[in-house]
Order: C-alpha cells, then structure tokens, then sequence
C-alpha cells in the first residue's frame, strides 16, 4: 500500500512464444524467467497482491511455487499472436471481487527491473499526483517507440514526436523499455491507455532495461544478472 492506496502487481505469461518458445519459464541464472518478475514484486514496499495472468497451467504451477496468485486461468481468445494485453488487464480487473487503487503491470521479460525501480516509479505516481507512469531509458537519438521527454517527464502525446523541435531545446530522448506499466485502476478502465495528460516517465539505467524476445536478449539479460549476482 502506497498513500493509503492498494497496489496489485499484474503478471502477464501467455504460454506461446513464437521467437523463443517457452521463454516464461526458461531457466536463467537458476530460476525460471518468471520468478525474477515475481521476486521483485513481492520484495516491494507497497506492492498488497502479485498475481500472474495466464493460460498455460505449467506457468501457473511454476508462477504459485514462487509465490504469486493465480486465481483465474486467462481465456483462450485473450492469449492469441494477435491479442492485446489491454483486454486481459480489463478482464482481470473485472473478475477481481475487490479492485486495487493502482495497477502496476510487470512483464516477465524484464527480470533486471528490481524491487527498487518498482517502488521508485510507485513513488512517482503519488509524488506527481499522475494517471499512469511508463518506463523508459534514455537513448543519444530517436528510434521505434522514442518520443522526446519535456523537462517535466510528462508524456503527453509521447508518441508523436514534434519533428520542430530544436534537439538542444527538446529535453531528453527516450525510449519505452517495457519494465514497468503503473496506472490508477479508475484511469486505465477510463482510457485503457497508459498515456494521458497525467501521465510521466519513470527514467531506467539501461542495464535494468533489457526486455527479452529472442535468444540474443536472453543471452545479454543472463550476463546481466550473472554480473550483479
């Protein structure tokens, strides 16, 4: 709990995976994949619930031996190629007899993102009095899903960069790293987005920013860890 606010940490785990098939679960540095999600979630401050969205039985075996919940199984048509995390989020919400204040969605492709970047952009949200705070790293220029932070880290319109802007000027240069989704329940049910006028960067080193989709992540990611163990 964060300023009176109860905080539900949202795992998503569907069991397909087409560029390295059963990533969720792979071991990396002795644990499953998940687990490190899982670890830091339940190593929050403020973090009141963990529980993991999916539709593979094995991942929710592995996902409740680490100590997340798994009270509800994600429908078939929620963990298709093409489905969007947006409605498995709203699908869960629904079922919960009792929703949280907050939502903050980890995805287990992040496992360099700690208890304490949890808790930083927790903070964040509160300090700013925001709708939703977004992870991002800091890059020299822009490239897919780069947008320019104003000196506020508000990220109004983030995706859609103001070419005429002086890059001195600008502010930062940044890119989403897909650690770290926080949004009040009452915004995201409202706006089913992440980025409103409300919403602010939560700025990662890019050494907790890795998010693995293929083999050549897994392999930097598990270096990674390796170095900070």
């Amino acid at each position: 709990m964060i300023d009176s606010k109860n905080v539900l940490a949202l795992i998503p785990a569907r069991g397909g995976s087409k560029e390295l098939p059963g990533k969720n679960i792979l071991e990396i540095c002795g644990k499953p994949l998940i687990a490190w999600s899982i670890n830091a979630a339940k190593e929050s401050q403020y973090i009141d619930q963990v529980i993991v969205n999916t539709d593979s039985e094995e991942i929710a075996e592995i996902a409740k031996s680490f100590g997340a919940e798994v009270p509800f199984m994600r429908p078939t048509e929620l963990a298709l190629d093409d489905s969007l995390i947006r409605d498995s989020i709203l699908d869960v919400l629904n079922k919960l007899e009792t929703k949280p204040d907050i939502l903050c969605l980890l995805q287990p492709t992040s496992p360099l993102r700690t208890s304490l970047d949890i808790d930083a952009a927790l903070c964040l949200i509160v300090e700013k009095n925001g709708d939703a705070v977004v992870s991002m790293t800091e890059v020299v220029s822009p490239d897919y899903d780069t947008g320019i932070l104003s000196n506020d880290l508000c990220i109004e319109g983030f995706l859609s960069v103001n070419e005429h802007l002086n890059r001195d000027d600008a502010g930062k240069y940044a890119q989403i790293n897909g650690a770290l989704y926080i949004s009040t329940v009452e915004n995201f049910e409202k706006t089913q987005s992440w980025f409103t006028g409300k919403s602010h960067a939560f700025l990662m080193d890019k050494s907790r920013s890795i998010d693995i989709d293929d083999e050549t992540d897994f392999i930097c990611a598990e270096a990674l860890l390796q170095k900070q163990q």
